[in-house]
């Protein structure tokens, strides 16, 4: 498979997909100040948005963009179904997504469809994400690096410590084929933009419990960002080479010598459906 470069970059897209980034980032910070979620989450996480680019400027009828997100959630399962799945829909009090409007997010009065998994009242470990969806084609979503709460480890296991390239790999997949999917519901869409942030990396290990990585690999930086813009055929049709170039960066705060390509990822996205055609 012949690799396909991003675009040349867009600095409105970037700039506004980064804008957008970054208030979630902050509601992610003010909803975990009044959580039971533990703090640490606030420095270990990783968030993954997009943007969808619309030739004619389209807006969706607000009233509309709860059902199109259960939509998409099903129609995601052909690619990624792990069980705990991006911008899940809850239906019960007090996670169920709400509107609310956010002018530092860059879009005014717009109404934003949020999801805050950290208002649960019962424990609060890996479920505490939080996830937004606007009508503009717009989504972002955060939540806990999965080995800081994962069970059923090895001895070894040290909490905090570890870093999956195979999960990273497997959650940017699915946010590539959420992307795709939500596009849809455009009648322009051009192109999508793409922004993960990984957060808290520094002195974990690169280690995954099903997979025999070489050991002794450890970040010596605690962030690590990547972003691209792809038309919207490129995200259809070869999605495998923007998963690898998105998740490249946070690989290599562990390794110069490793380049996941999209073969990798391929052969990688056979086993990202454990759950089969279940609903998350």
């Amino acid at each position: 498979m012949t690799p396909q470069p991003p675009q040349p970059p867009n600095s409105s897209l970037e700039d506004e997909l980064k804008q957008w980034h970054e208030a979630g980032r902050r509601e992610f910070a003010v909803e975990l100040a009044s959580s039971i979620a533990p703090n640490f989450i606030g420095s270990a996480n990783v968030q993954l948005s997009y943007l969808i680019e619309r030739s004619d400027g389209e807006v969706l009828n607000p009233s509309e963009l709860r059902e199109i997100v259960r939509q998409l959630n099903i129609e995601i399962r052909d690619r990624v179904n792990s069980g705990w799945s991006l911008f899940y829909p809850f239906d019960r009090h007090p996670v169920h997504p709400f509107f609310v409007t956010d002018h530092s997010s860059g879009k005014g009065d717009l109404e934003i469809l949020e999801c805050s998994y950290l208002q649960d009242e019962g424990p609060i470990e890996d479920d505490s994400d939080l996830w937004r969806l606007a009508p503009d084609g717009s989504a972002t979503q955060l939540r806990p690096i999965r080995y800081d709460f994962l069970t059923k480890l090895p001895q070894s296991f040290v909490p905090r410590t570890w870093f999956s390239p195979n999960i990273h790999a497997r959650e940017i997949g699915e946010l590539v084929r959420h992307a795709e999917a939500f596009s849809q519901r455009f009648t322009n869409a051009t192109r999508i933009g793409f922004r993960c942030e990984w957060r808290g990396l520094k002195g974990r290990e690169f280690r995954d419990v099903n997979h025999d990585w070489q050991r002794g690999h450890i970040s010596q930086s605690d962030s690590r960002a990547a972003s691209g813009v792809w038309s919207r055929s490129q995200v259809l049709n070869d999605w495998p080479n923007i998963v690898a170039a998105l998740i490249g960066p946070a690989i290599r705060a562990f390794r110069t010598d490793l380049n996941l390509n999209a073969d990798w990822v391929l052969n990688e996205a056979k086993s990202w459906r454990p759950m089969g055609s279940a609903y998350p």
